[in-house]
């Protein structure tokens, strides 16, 4: 017994020599964990705030004074049409597509044969979530179209299926030889594309080439920024936040409060820094300039984690007030209705219903991971398992879709099933948070 206490004796004592080396080194060089939303990106990032004449309104008041001079002026009104729309990507004010929309009608009604108004159409129906009207008017403008807008409709036809969750139409569709690959509107749409299918290098050379093309023709600043957004997200995807926030600290310099970008921001400072404050005050703020009212989600989540149960209950109630305010686009907020309802007992039975309304509007991969959820929440794993294999069925499946996936059929009891979606989910661990990425790990080691 002694000689084998001395014999451990020669290893152990190194080993506690090179741990007090190391809390030396720390201490004197002051390491610290990295931290990729720093004090000064924070500071310029709540500095950032929407102009009293957000992007786009000189636009608008041009125009529309034109429209009042000349009712006829009908190119006016395509401008202005335009002009509402890249508001509305900047802000998210829903009364600016609400116009849009509106002036759209008044057009067609005097262009009835124009394929390209359908496609602007089916676009705004695509925003307000109104999939089937979507389809419809599409339809219509395939009817209509003419040599020199058969890219446009294409490309609006590539959206309307890929968004009701017909993939391999869509793909068919983006493949179409007429379909110039040099246009920022292909390569947008191809990016979004090469995400889904895990090709996410050349995702991000699309984006690159959107971004350098969109600064190449002047585009308005939404659009760039836009495009950073985008790019950005393929960064944060691929394991790459730190390059993810630099690409968004540039698009809020190019539009200033653009709430998109602050609650990128703010993802990933909650989901990697563990920062807990610091996602929260930038939630907030994407809040306070036009963010979606479904950013109110993670908040109530971060207040939980916090052990603030009322503040939790104020944000859910901020949340439920914003869809009331709506209540004619109640569909936009079908999936966090769902998500948030299926929290609690009592109302997980009006989650399931909002799930199956969205899953009516739109048979893609989110709807069925939405149902998917809220079937695990009730109980109902079989059901949950057949939503999410569904949910994960085209493409590489997003990392919170392969996590659920896998949990799934590990409380089913399939854990060898289980294995490759929980090890898929890990390997994008930077987009799950910090206690879904514990839970994986842990269900993985017992595996």
């Amino acid at each position: 017994m002694k000689d084998r206490r001395l014999k451990s004796s020669g290893w152990q004592w190194p080993l506690l020599l090179f741990l007090l080396l190391a809390v030396v080194l720390i201490v004197k060089f002051q390491i610290t964990p990295t931290v990729v939303v720093d004090d000064e990106l924070l500071r310029a990032a709540l500095a950032s705030k929407r102009p009293q004449r957000p992007t786009m309104s000189d636009s608008i008041e041009f125009f529309s004074q034109r429209l009042t001079q000349q009712p006829d002026d009908h190119s006016a009104r395509e401008r202005l049409v335009q002009a509402y729309l890249l508001r509305f990507k900047a802000y998210g004010e829903l009364a600016d597509v609400e116009v849009a929309h509106k002036h759209l009608m008044d057009l067609i009604r005097v262009y009835p044969e124009r394929a390209v108004l359908y496609a602007d159409l089916a676009g705004v129906e695509l925003t307000l979530h109104r999939f089937d009207r979507a389809a419809a008017v599409i339809d219509e403008a395939l009817q209509l179209r003419g040599t020199q807008v058969e890219q446009k409709v294409l490309l609006r036809q590539f959206d309307v299926l890929w968004a009701r969750g017909y993939y391999d139409a869509a793909v068919k569709v983006i493949d179409t030889p007429v379909i110039s690959r040099k246009t920022f509107d292909f390569l947008g749409r191809d990016a979004r594309l090469q995400d889904r299918l895990g090709n996410m290098e050349l995702a991000k050379q699309r984006m690159v080439s959107a971004y350098h093309r969109a600064k190449a023709y002047a585009e308005p600043a939404i659009v760039v920024a836009w495009t950073l957004l985008e790019w950005a997200h393929f960064e944060f995807h691929s394991g790459e936040p730190r390059k993810a926030v630099a690409l968004l600290a540039e698009a809020l310099q190019r539009l200033p409060g653009y709430p998109a970008a602050l609650a990128a921001l703010a993802e990933i400072a909650y989901g990697v820094d563990r920062n807990l404050p610091v996602a929260r005050s930038l939630y907030l703020h994407a809040i306070a300039n036009g963010g979606e009212a479904d950013l109110y989600l993670p908040l109530m989540d971060i207040e939980d984690e916090l052990g603030r149960s009322h503040e939790a209950d104020e944000y859910r109630q901020r949340f439920l007030q914003a869809v009331a305010k709506y209540p004619q686009h109640e569909q936009l907020f079908y999936r966090p209705l769902a998500l948030l309802l299926a929290q609690s007992p009592e109302t997980r039975d009006k989650a399931l219903a909002y799930a199956n309304k969205d899953l009516q509007l739109r048979q893609n991969s989110t709807a069925y991971h939405t149902l998917g959820w809220v079937l695990y929440q009730q109980g109902d794993l079989s059901g949950a398992k057949a939503a999410l294999l569904k949910a994960a069925a085209w493409g590489e499946a997003e990392p919170t879709v392969a996590y659920h996936l896998g949990y799934v059929l590990f409380e089913l009891g399939e854990r060898a099933a289980a294995k490759p979606h929980l090890e898929a989910a890990l390997s994008g661990s930077v987009e799950l948070g910090h206690r879904d990425v514990a839970e994986c790990r842990r269900r993985l080691r017992l595996i």
